[in-house]
């Protein structure tokens, strides 16, 4: 039982992993899609810029050390520490309920930095995904392939 448990924890911390370095890419494409002067571009005067969504005027630079500093973090935890209680604003938690916490809330905030990249290029954005009316031609393409496990 323990060998099993050691398994999914492995599973989780490789498997994270992977998710944080999937929204640091689509990041990535969106900043390569828009000037350094229109990370300061707002939809409105509610909204956040880029640049304050990412909290810095240097933005590439600081994207960079957040996301090392996360990924070296990641990679130094074996399964043990996954149950162990962190603290986060006097709460409570276990390694896997902060790590999740924290993907989702960059995952929300890439999404934001995207939309505004993608407002921004309008007609010359290059889709992150599967661009607007392909979904039944990406579709019939993944389906004419065998069922796989995907291991990233």
């Amino acid at each position: 039982m323990k060998k099993m448990q050691e398994d999914i924890d492995h599973n989780y911390l490789h498997n994270i992993t992977e998710l944080f370095l999937h929204y640091k890419r689509l990041g990535d494409k969106a900043f390569a899609q828009i000037s350094d002067s229109e990370i300061h571009w707002r939809p409105d005067d509610e909204s956040n810029s880029i640049a304050v969504l990412v909290k810095h005027m240097r933005m590439l630079l600081i994207w960079e050390k957040g996301w090392n500093f996360l990924f070296s973090a990641l990679g130094r935890l074996k399964p043990d520490d996954l149950q162990k209680i962190v603290y986060i604003r006097n709460e409570g938690h276990t390694v896997v309920e902060a790590i999740n916490r924290h993907l989702t809330h960059c995952a929300q905030h890439v999404g934001q930095i995207i939309y505004i990249a993608k407002c921004l290029r309008a007609k010359s954005w290059e889709s992150l995904s599967i661009p607007k009316g392909k979904s039944e031609e990406f579709n019939k393409k993944k389906f004419s392939r065998p069922k796989r496990r995907n291991s990233s």
